[in-house]
């Protein structure tokens, strides 16, 4: 009996200090605060500058480490700085370029330096684009008559080319760029000889002042053959063999002066056999009716015995008749056709703004005999 009083005692002594230390244990986890939360630290950039607008002023930067980093999407556009400036690095107060991997912490101001700048042609081009095509200053355009169509030169501009300049730092301006200055005194007669599918910098070994001119003629079939200049000139580098649909540039020569013209919607040439003939102009002022139809009938005749390094050619493209439409302003479409006829000294009326069920009666099959 005594025994078993010491054992329960003992017993006893042991799950009071385990109860007590699971207590306390308890106690602490439950009483235990939280553990504090960083509050994002904020630092204010500050800009300046002498020249130009700035897209904002300053920016808070805010950041949970002990610092950040500036980045060029903090960074403000600046414009208006002027054409003779660039602005070339962001500088501390003490004047030096600011270091993007500085590690910031505190508010900083910084300045705008600029840099002397220069301004290089910026576009993209077609293959062989001659600038004669945009900057000559008359063209070929169509005077409409109520005897028929009859060509005349003038001075409308609409096709004056203008030209893209990208303005870079002086000191990245290659030699063999084309600076705004030289662009301007570049002749007539210059020739792109390759072509780049997005714009970039056009440089002197991408030009061409070997050049042959050449003069554009269209002939409406009729039974007498008759030529109508539709562009004036053009230009291509010697060794090039020139390829252009006259017909769309004559229907887009004529919709081009219709004041509401927007753009051409529609257009079908009826093309007379091998009907390009690429000729010299003592050839051409040589033609008569009666070469022509024959020259014309005559497989392959563009490109026998062409060096391609004449100074001038003349090309000649006969149809049987020319329709078109173009869009106005307000969104009407409207269609005309150059159909042959015997009733006009000149061979070829203009029949303008007809209907639609008009323009689509035309058909080859009509204008063969």
């Amino acid at each position: 009996m005594k025994k078993k009083l010491l054992s329960l005692v003992f017993a006893i002594c042991l799950i009071i200090p385990c109860a007590i230390c699971l207590s306390a244990c308890g106690k602490d986890k439950d009483d235990e605060p939280p553990a504090p939360v960083d509050e994002p630290a904020t630092i204010t950039i500050t800009y300046h500058t002498d020249y130009g607008d700035l897209s904002f002023k300053s920016k808070q930067l805010e950041f949970t480490n002990d610092y950040t980093y500036l980045t060029d999407s903090d960074l403000p556009i600046i414009s208006n700085e002027g054409d003779e400036r660039i602005l070339d690095y962001w500088a501390t107060a003490n004047g030096d370029e600011f270091d993007f991997n500085t590690q910031l912490n505190e508010d900083i101001e910084l300045y705008a330096t600029f840099n002397e700048s220069e301004w290089v042609w910026f576009t993209s081009w077609d293959l062989y684009d001659s600038l004669y095509e945009y900057r000559v200053n008359f063209e070929s355009l169509l005077q409409i008559k109520s005897t028929g169509v009859m060509n005349h030169h003038s001075g409308d501009s609409t096709k004056q080319y203008s030209p893209s300049f990208k303005k870079i730092k002086q000191e990245e301006c290659l030699p063999n760029y084309i600076t705004k200055a030289e662009y301007y005194v570049l002749g007539n007669e210059t020739c792109f000889i390759t072509s780049v599918e997005e714009e970039t910098i056009v440089t002197d070994d991408v030009l061409t002042n070997k050049t042959y001119a050449y003069r554009q003629y269209v002939n409406i079939k009729t039974n007498k053959s008759t030529y109508i200049e539709s562009v004036v000139y053009g230009y291509m580098p010697k060794g090039v063999a020139p390829n252009s649909d006259l017909a769309l540039k004559f229907a887009y020569n004529y919709a081009k002066q219709q004041r509401e013209f927007l753009n051409l919607t529609a257009y079908d040439f009826s093309n007379y056999g091998h009907n390009l003939l690429i000729l010299t102009v003592d050839e051409f002022n040589e033609l008569t009716n009666e070469s022509y139809n024959e020259l014309s009938l005559s497989k392959n005749y563009n490109y026998i015995d062409k060096d391609w390094q004449e100074d001038e050619y003349v090309l000649v493209q006969t149809f049987y008749y020319i329709k078109f439409a173009y869009e106005t302003s307000n969104g009407d479409i409207k269609y005309c056709a150059f159909i042959p006829t015997d009733k006009y000294a000149v061979g070829y009326h203009l029949f303008e703004d007809i209907t639609r069920e008009e323009y689509l009666s035309y058909n080859i099959s009509d204008f063969y005999n």
